[in-house]
């Protein structure tokens, strides 16, 4: 089954490359490392409404992702070949804010929680809203 384009939202993301060491406004390395990422890439997708589990029975479902996987919605494509991975920053419906040619990673909605469940005809990633990964991290 293909997509329909009706159904599909715009949505941008950035993958990470590596890390390198910050830089304080003096020029100086702090000794903290920063998370580097690709230049933004547009892309269509099916954007689920949030999480989703088909229930077979009273008290039993079955989860694309595990039943351990914490994640806010689910994007949906026929595209293999975009290069989102696990930690890749989403912005869906939204174009990311640009330093440069850059985008500006702070401002990411979404991040990929989980690595992507792929199947014949399409690709599902599970997204997690980064406002509830900072208050899983400060949970744990």
């Amino acid at each position: 089954m293909r997509d329909l384009m009706i159904n599909q939202l715009t949505c941008y993301f950035i993958s990470p490359t590596g890390e390198e060491d910050r830089i304080d406004k003096n020029g100086d390395i702090t000794g903290q490392k920063i998370t580097t990422y690709t230049k933004p890439k547009k892309f269509m997708a099916n954007v689920s409404a949030g999480k989703v589990g088909k229930s077979l029975t009273k008290g039993v479902s079955v989860d694309l992702f595990g039943s351990n996987v914490q994640y806010s919605r689910v994007i949906t494509t026929t595209e293999k070949t975009h290069g989102i991975c696990k930690d890749s920053l989403i912005w869906v419906s939204q174009e990311p804010k640009m330093d440069g040619e850059y985008a500006v990673s702070d401002d990411a909605p979404y991040i990929v929680s989980e690595n992507p469940a792929i199947g014949i005809n399409t690709v599902s990633y599970a997204i997690l809203a980064r406002s509830q990964q900072w208050q899983l991290n400060e949970n744990a």
